[in-house]
């Protein structure tokens, strides 16, 4: 099931839940902001396909950020204060092809490294999907 997630005519999110491979894929078009980023966290957990810790893949690759070291904290605050909701025991693979976004990314996957979500950033979306499912009986 499909669903596009509008926060202007530019920046949005299309969330695709995988039943089979037991994943979201989130594919994040246009700037990323704090806005788009905490609406699509919303609209994961309030999803009817949702489940508790589910992997993610959140793709960045058609997308620019609008965001910088300052927002990074404040969304793994947000994480971290909304765990009840969607868990902390689950993958999130991170998609980027361009340096910018790629450091960014590290950035955020450096800051998580005491959480226990488990993450890493990739250029290649299928070697992603591969890391997100190569241990399916894991949840």
């Amino acid at each position: 099931m499909t669903s596009e997630l509008l926060t202007n005519d530019l920046s949005y999110a299309t969330l695709h839940f995988n039943r089979s491979g037991g994943f979201i894929d989130v594919i994040f078009h246009g700037g990323i902001s704090l806005k788009l980023l905490y609406e699509t966290f919303n609209q994961i957990v309030a999803h009817p396909n949702f489940q508790f810790n589910i992997n993610v893949c959140y793709d960045f690759s058609r997308a620019y950020p609008e965001i910088g070291l300052t927002e990074i904290s404040q969304v793994i605050h947000f994480l971290k204060h909304n765990q009840d909701l969607r868990g902390a025991d689950y993958k999130q693979a991170l998609v980027a092809q361009d340096t910018l976004n790629t450091a960014l990314l590290s950035i955020y996957k450096a800051q998580m490294s005491q959480s226990p979500v488990d993450i890493e950033v990739f250029s290649k979306k299928t070697a992603a999907i591969r890391w997100l499912i190569e241990d399916l009986d894991r949840h």
